[in-house]
């Protein structure tokens, strides 16, 4: 097994997406449309048939994951899924449960758009988490996944749009054009063992 597939997808919506309120660490659940964004992924992840499924411990991507592999799951009962609370969102600090609008009036634009541009790896919200810390907590999850589990290439992996962002821009050929990680996307990443490189797939759904 010279490579490993990395299926990662962005939980459902949420209220709080629906109304531009940044979530962190905040244990917001699905709403009915996240609901139907995480059973679209159903045929999509039985087709590429994942060995185990690893998940945040958060309501909304938990869920997620558990709506998801119900296909998966009818064939291959057996399957595990795995929550951690190692692939959260990054924290948000004195941002957290607040809307986009009210961020951008009390620090403004440009404070806010640090935090989406991938250059700012350092970037922090008060009292939060870098983007740097939370990108180096997540490396370092999918690296003890792979070594404990070293027989199997394809992993599922349910996180938040922020974490899906962080593995897209580890990669060696991150895309050029500023990315919109939406509700229910699912992406692709390979990695190359003996290099331990990172490459993106693309998106499948």
């Amino acid at each position: 097994m010279s490579k490993k597939s990395l299926y990662i997808f962005r939980h459902g919506e949420t209220d709080w997406n629906k109304a531009k309120r940044f979530q962190g660490h905040s244990d917001i659940d699905l709403n009915a449309l996240g609901r139907e964004q995480a059973a679209n992924l159903q045929s999509v992840l039985a087709q590429v048939h994942p060995q185990v499924i690893l998940s945040s411990d958060l309501s909304r991507a938990h869920n997620t994951a558990k709506i998801a592999a119900i296909k998966l799951l009818a064939v291959q009962p057996k399957i595990e899924i795995i929550t951690t609370p190692l692939l959260r969102e990054a924290h948000l600090g004195d941002v957290e449960g607040l809307e986009r609008d009210v961020i951008i009036e009390r620090y403004g634009e440009e404070f806010i758009e640090r935090w989406f541009d991938p250059k700012h790896v350092d970037f922090a919200f008060p009292n939060g988490e870098t983007k740097m810390a939370h990108l180096e907590r997540l490396i370092k999850t999918i690296n003890d996944l792979l070594q404990s589990h070293s027989h199997l290439d394809r992993f599922a992996i349910s996180t938040h749009g922020g974490s899906v962002h962080r593995f897209i821009h580890h990669c060696e050929n991150p895309p050029q054009e500023r990315i919109f990680v939406t509700n229910g996307s699912l992406h692709h990443i390979e990695i190359e063992l003996s290099t331990k490189k990172w490459f993106y797939r693309g998106q499948i759904s």
